[in-house]
């Protein structure tokens, strides 16, 4: 029988074992640093995240803020791989809550919490609902280990870029982020008939969100034109469009104009019109769609952007925001009515509308060209600027700011839990207001 090893000994050995595992996890950045400063760190930083309570939050950023400015690459590191979401929930199809709203959501056999696995936003058609949308993409998700997700909507409100739906699936999107370990760099949305204008539609107003979409019988041309041509704004995000031929619901010249759009912004795109085919979800799709979903990622820190507002709302795009927009010309009120007439939402959208374009520069430096915005805020990672340097933003060609930016960890984790976002890590934001 083996001697049993000292208590000393078995507590060194467990020490070791738990900093092996870390340096595992956490790179080099983990090297030399105790086990137990390692678990604390760990421990604070998944508290803060998880908690809906400010003062357990505030607890837990007082312990972590002098850890993490004297280890900001261990910081990171646990922020971006850490424990995250535990492995104890059921697998294949069950419903689930986010606020109010309800979805549908399907877990595949393979899912395992120490690997991020991509996700599939799956938006229905007009009479359609949640639990439809999953058994569409359910059997090829689970082929590849891919988790869905598919939000029931009100019949009266339905999908598209009216506030409730666009809020409704950001809402399922942000409840899946903090239940699993999502791939931040993999997620995608497929939608049918109205789920595929949905589509376009979210893919424009949340492009940081989404790595590509598909349209099955849909189309943006409408919402892209009335956006101001923001096909633009897809500039990341690739578009699967298959349609048939034989629609009489949403006319093929419809996806066809969509196509059209999309190829003059440089938006890379593909469109499948299927002969002898009319209004349908085309299963037999699925393992072309997936494909083409599986071979975009959505990039971190892209260096170019472009941002569209036709209305003053949804102003972000990846390391930018548009925070308010001047008003000049002619202003339109939109009624948006459900399938009875009855209208829930009015939206004052701009005939001319601001657009944005901004680029990282050589030398710490971005430039921005803004046409009709009063305020937008510019958010700073590590891996984007070297923060002990000054950074300068230019806008016109005149600079609005030049500085150094001091990173805040509470700033940096705030974002993070509010997002339910820990790929992007950025350490503060510049706000800059424009003269009209």
């Amino acid at each position: 029988m083996a001697a049993e090893l000292p208590e000393a000994a078995r507590a060194e050995f467990a020490d070791r074992a738990g900093t092996l595992e870390a340096v595992l996890r956490y790179g080099s950045a983990a090297a030399g640093v105790p086990h137990l400063e390692i678990r604390l760190l760990e421990t604070e930083v998944e508290a803060y995240l998880a908690s809906g309570e400010e003062d357990r939050r505030r607890a837990a950023l007082e312990r972590i803020e002098p850890v993490a400015q004297g280890r900001r690459a261990l910081f990171e590191a646990i922020v971006r791989h850490g424990p995250g979401p535990a492995s104890d929930v059921p697998r294949g199809v069950s419903t689930a809550r986010a606020g109010d709203a309800e979805y549908v959501r399907f877990v595949p056999e393979s899912y395992s919490p120490d690997r991020p696995a991509p996700l599939v936003i799956a938006l229905h058609g007009q009479g359609g609902n949640g639990a439809w949308a999953v058994d569409l993409l359910d059997d090829e998700a689970g082929r590849r280990g891919w988790l869905v997700a598919a939000p029931s909507a009100d019949p009266e409100r339905g999908l598209g870029w009216s506030t409730y739906g666009v809020e409704l699936v950001l809402a399922v999107l942000r409840d899946m982020k903090r239940t699993f370990r999502v791939d931040p760099e993999r997620i995608y949305l497929d939608g049918v008939s109205m789920g595929g204008h949905a589509a376009l539609a979210l893919a424009g107003l949340a492009a940081d969100e989404f790595a590509a979409v598909a349209c099955r019988a849909g189309s943006g041309e409408s919402f892209f034109r009335l956006q101001g041509d923001s096909a633009a704004d897809l500039r990341h995000v690739g578009v699967y469009m298959v349609h048939g031929a034989s629609d009489v619901l949403v006319k093929p010249a419809s996806a066809q104009g969509t196509a059209r759009l999309l190829e003059a912004a440089g938006v890379d795109h593909v469109l499948r019109v299927l002969p002898a085919k009319g209004h349908l979800d085309f299963a037999e799709e699925n393992a072309a769609v997936f494909d083409w979903l599986a071979a975009h990622r959505r990039p971190r820190y892209p260096e170019r952007l472009d941002k569209t507002l036709a209305a003053d709302r949804y102003g972000r795009a990846y390391w930018l925001s548009v925070d308010s927009i001047f008003t000049r010309g002619e202003t339109v009120r939109l009624k948006l009515e459900g399938p009875s007439g009855e209208v829930f939402e009015t939206i004052e959208v701009q005939r001319s509308p601001a657009v944005v374009h901004a680029e990282l520069g050589r030398g710490n430096q971005i430039e921005v060209h803004a046409d009709r915005v009063s305020t937008l805020r510019v958010a700073l990672s590590g891996e984007m600027f070297d923060l002990d340097r000054e950074v300068r933003i230019r806008v016109d060609g005149k600079t609005r700011f030049e500085g150094k930016v001091e990173r805040s960890v509470a700033y940096l984790l705030e974002r993070c839990r509010v997002d339910a976002e820990r790929d992007r890590l950025y350490w503060n934001e510049v706000t800059i207001r424009l003269p009209r």
